[in-house]
């Protein structure tokens, strides 16, 4: 039996549902901020959010960016000047307690 220095697991969406995770933390933050959870709101979210990720994989800003970013560009939309740090912590805090397990 060969021995491994290193064994490395892809959690998100292959063992970890993340899109589940994912939506169920969007979910507590626009329960709190009384955004409507709608398919436009959830869209726009992600449109900011791809956009962001884009900007940092060209190295056009930084992942910091990326985290605080999409969520006080989301929050524009919907006339709500907050910290978007703030937001990212709160939305982290629901990502690391969620954990649905993919089947199989």
């Amino acid at each position: 039996m060969k021995n491994y220095k290193y064994l490395i697991f892809d959690l998100d969406d292959t063992l970890l549902d993340f899109k589940d995770n994912e939506r169920k933390g969007l979910e507590q933050i626009f329960k709190k901020y009384n955004i409507p959870l709608e398919e436009k709101s959830l869209n726009q979210y992600q449109e900011i959010n791809k956009a962001l990720w884009d900007k940092l994989e060209k190295g056009n800003i930084s992942k910091k960016d990326v985290l605080s970013k999409r969520f006080s560009e989301f929050f524009k939309l919907y006339n709500y000047e907050i910290d978007g740090q703030i937001i990212e912590d709160e939305y982290r805090n629901s990502l690391n307690s969620g954990h649905k397990i993919i089947p199989n």
